[in-house]
C-alpha cells in the first residue's frame, strides 16, 4: 500500500524556495487536484 497525503496542499519546499529566492511563488498549490481521477491512474 502506498499513502500520499498533501496536508499543505502544496509543493511546500518548492513553495519555500520561490518564495526565499524569487519573492514569491508561481504553481505550488495542489488545491484543485482531483485525487480520485490521480488514484485511477494508478490502478
Amino acid at each position: 500500500m502506498i499513502n500520499v497525503i498533501h496536508h499543505n496542499e502544496a509543493w511546500g519546499v518548492i513553495r519555500l524556495g520561490q518564495r526565499m529566492a524569487l519573492g514569491f511563488e508561481f504553481r505550488t498549490s495542489l488545491a484543485d487536484n482531483d485525487y480520485a481521477a490521480i488514484a485511477r491512474g494508478f490502478g
